[in-house]
């Protein structure tokens, strides 16, 4: 089996990870958009995830986006329980956990 080695599909659809590389040493900042992103059906909504206060200005603009995508709008209460307990080791079922020289299988995240 070959899998390229990128991150996600941009690389793919620029044509390589040097062309992703090169537009991301230029502009890290940018939002890739596609013909088949706003042709894939299966988006049923835009979620803005509030992690802090004093937002509002996040969330009109997302509001709009769901707007230009013909999509519902839902706000979600973020958490940074997760990524505490990352930090400070509190390894639960919500943590892989792959012993140094195991391999790493599909199975294990299924």
């Amino acid at each position: 089996m070959v899998i390229p080695r990128v991150h996600d599909c941009i690389s793919l659809l620029l044509g390589s990870r040097r062309q992703y590389d090169s537009e991301f040493d230029q502009f890290p900042g940018t939002y890739y958009l596609s013909k088949g992103w706003k042709e894939y059906k299966n988006y049923q909504r835009v979620v803005f995830i509030r992690t802090v206060n004093n937002c509002e200005e996040y969330i009109k603009y997302s509001k709009e986006v769901a707007d230009f995508l013909n999509l519902k709008f839902h706000e979600a209460e973020g958490s940074a329980e997760y990524l505490r307990k990352l930090v400070h080791g509190e390894w639960d079922k919500e943590f892989l956990i792959i012993p140094p020289g195991k391999p790493v299988l599909l199975d294990n995240f299924l």
